[in-house]
């Protein structure tokens, strides 16, 4: 059984995270995490205790014990097979400190957390938070951003620039997403300037290749001197269901998800991304 972690604020956006998580796993064997994470210095009076199945009975009149309380019957309400996989959490924690000491305590195979895209132009796509979880959290992610709907994947798009050599670890990670819903992976790399692969990215595009195993996939080239306006194009053509990328290539990875211009692009709030780690 694989452990989920799914950070909540109790806002439709983490609730639209939820039911996503729960549709896309719905036939797996998950045990899911939810926690609300609360800053020490806000509320004192919340306890460093285990919300699992009741809340202490002194403690029922708080209002993110009875947000959890509404939260799980809105789950079970449209998940009813999930009474017996849901453990819930109030933890007094920055929430980056928390969330990294909860899935190394917690063994935490993947992290699901929903997002607000940018208001503005100005503001980072994906926001702050996410940002910081990608980076500074060595746990995969799925971010589910606020106007993602469910439906069954059936094109995962993985867009990379082969220069980086890929672990077992993240191709695994891959195949496992791939396979639970049959989706077929589809490997974009935008040509910008670069139309010919040079001999180190040659030898990774063939390794990629050869372990992709079980899975169908293609490779696909893109010619465009924009990274971004590539990938909107693919997610539109193709019609794209989910998008996964590595976190290590950093440079690619910002581009894609944190670069104020990408607010103007739809993919970004629309199509949830998966950010593997090695």
């Amino acid at each position: 059984m694989k452990n989920i972690l799914i950070p909540t604020d109790f806002s439709e956006n983490s609730w639209n995270a939820i039911f996503y998580a729960l549709s896309f796993f719905q036939k797996e064997e998950i045990y899911y995490h939810l926690i609300h994470f609360v800053p020490p210095e806000i509320n004192s009076s919340i306890p460093d205790l285990n919300l699992v199945e009741t809340f202490p009975k002194n403690y029922t009149s708080n209002k993110e014990i009875e947000d959890f309380e509404k939260l799980k019957s809105r789950i079970f309400q449209n998940f009813p097979e999930s009474q017996n996989k849901i453990a819930t959490q109030i933890m007094r924690s920055k929430i980056i400190d928390g969330i990294r000491q909860y899935v190394l305590t917690h063994d935490i195979d993947l992290i699901i957390m929903g997002t607000k895209g940018a208001s503005n132009y100005n503001e980072l796509p994906l926001g702050s938070l996410t940002n910081e979880v990608i980076t500074k959290v060595k746990c995969p992610i799925l971010v589910i951003p606020e106007k993602a709907t469910f439906k069954v994947p059936i094109s995962l798009a993985f867009p990379t620039d082969f220069n980086i050599i890929y672990k077992s670890k993240i191709i695994n990670s891959l195949i496992d997403i791939v396979k639970i819903h049959n989706a077929s992976l589809k490997i974009l790399r935008v040509a910008q300037h670069q139309k010919v692969l040079n001999e180190t990215q040659v030898e990774n595009r063939e390794y990629l290749k050869k372990n992709l195993t079980n899975v169908p996939y293609s490779f696909h080239v893109i010619d465009s001197p924009n990274l971004e306006n590539g990938l909107q194009y693919f997610v539109n053509t193709m019609k794209v269901d989910m998008i996964a990328m590595i976190a290590k290539n950093i440079n690619f990875f910002q581009r894609i998800l944190f670069n104020p211009r990408v607010a103007k692009f739809n993919y970004h709030r629309e199509i949830p991304f998966l950010v593997l780690h090695e």
